[in-house]
């Protein structure tokens, strides 16, 4: 027997009240417990995303490649069969062949902060074109060494987004 996974048709009243704020123009955060439905209003908002502009990019930052490969089964569920697809770059701060291939293709991007910031120093085109930029984990910013860096990189992502007429969630 296969079954199908059923698909989502009512959310918590939680869900509905933050995609009130989340699906305005604005950058914003999302503060919830876990197991609340944070990623689903990720994906609806990156849907909005990806619809606004067909040349768009999002990317997707969790903080641990445990996490991106997670991210990256629930969002390849998601939109792959829908024609946007999704790709998790591994690896640590350098760029192979294949990342190239991958984020010339993909439309949904999940990288480590790492990874992401390889990505975008060798990247003008991708750098240009992140209309969205989805940070999960956003409490792991802090006094250690890698969390003032994600912090750093985080107000350099928002500030690439803006540019770029996006925003950040």
């Amino acid at each position: 027997l296969t079954f199908k996974k059923a698909p989502i048709t009512e959310l918590f009243v939680s869900q509905r009240n933050a995609l009130k704020k989340v699906l305005q123009g604005e950058s914003c955060v999302v503060s919830m417990p876990t197991s609340s439905g944070k990623t689903r209003i990720a994906e609806i908002v990156i849907l909005q995303s990806l619809l606004r502009d067909t040349t768009s990019k999002v990317l997707y930052i969790a903080p641990f490649r445990s996490l991106a490969y997670e991210v990256e089964e629930t969002l390849s569920g998601t939109f792959n069969p829908i024609g946007f697809y999704v790709t998790h770059l591994y690896g640590g701060a350098q760029i192979t062949a294949i990342d190239r291939s991958e984020i010339e293709i993909a439309r949904v991007l999940i990288a480590t902060p790492e990874k992401a910031k390889a990505i975008l120093r060798t990247n003008d085109d991708m750098l240009n074109s992140i209309k969205l930029v989805v940070m999960d984990e956003g409490h792991l910013i802090g006094a250690k060494s890698r969390e003032i860096a994600n912090e750093m990189f985080t107000e350099e992502l928002r500030r690439i987004v803006k540019i770029n007429g996006g925003k950040f969630l």
